[in-house]
């Protein structure tokens, strides 16, 4: 699947994907949808994307609750009792595919509906991406909701600027600064002054009437997980000598 991804075939990904029987598996089944979210809107199919990433969002909202005798079972033994939950930035990838799907069908109220998802599953998991604060910004001001887009700016920035570089090793991209110096100076508004001179001094107002194209790149594939098996004799006290 992977290296027909990468050869530009997303479809022929599909359809090993389908033979690979990960959807007959009930613990699997939340990965199933999630892979055949993201190659169906690779290949360009976002009817489709969206129908496996609905579903995915429907059986990560269902799994969130964990089964306490299963996770019991399982520190026992393996992690692979339990059925494929996914982490935060599983959930956070279903909405994100679903935007760009939906921004790819004309829909721009159906991506808010997904920027609003997306800042509430956030808020949850108490975790920030400066990237999708940025993508959420964008959409807020293009729709006229200026104090969301803001927000959004004013979150991401903060990441990058508290965060990212120790935790990541990243620094802010000149393309936020001048972003958020862009929009503080268009839309004059009230609390651009929280953002620091250097950010709002990053670039003068462009002319009227301009317009800018946006490219998100992707590149790679997400890093693989191992198992890592770990034999442990555990003591049992109060046993009798013979």
């Amino acid at each position: 699947m992977r290296s027909h991804t990468a050869s530009g075939e997303p479809l022929k990904g599909v359809e090993a994907l389908e033979r690979s029987g990960l959807h007959e598996q009930y613990r699997n089944r939340l990965l199933y949808h999630l892979e055949a979210g993201l190659l169906y809107h690779l290949a360009g199919k976002y009817r489709e994307s969206n129908r496996f990433l609905e579903s995915a969002e429907w059986i990560s909202d269902e799994m969130y609750t964990r089964s306490l005798s299963l996770e019991a079972a399982a520190l026992a033994t393996s992690d692979n009792l339990l059925p494929y939950r996914g982490k935060y930035y599983d959930y956070l990838f279903i909405n994100y595919y679903k935007l760009l799907n939906y921004l790819h069908l004309g829909s721009l109220e159906s991506a808010l509906v997904e920027v609003r998802r997306i800042n509430h599953k956030l808020a949850l998991f108490g975790e920030e991406n400066a990237f999708l604060r940025w993508v959420t910004a964008v959409l807020h001001r293009h729709s006229g909701e200026y104090s969301s887009a803001f927000i959004d700016y004013l979150r991401a920035y903060r990441a990058y600027e508290k965060t990212y570089p120790e935790k990541f090793g990243v620094q802010m991209p000149r393309f936020l600064a001048e972003d958020i110096a862009v929009f503080c100076a268009e839309t004059r508004h009230p609390r651009s002054l929280e953002f620091p001179p250097e950010v709002l001094a990053s670039r003068r107002l462009p002319p009227p009437e301009y317009g800018s194209v946006i490219f998100i790149v992707e590149t790679g594939f997400s890093p693989h997980k191992y198992e890592k098996r770990v034999a442990a004799e555990v003591p049992v006290s109060g046993r009798e000598k013979d």
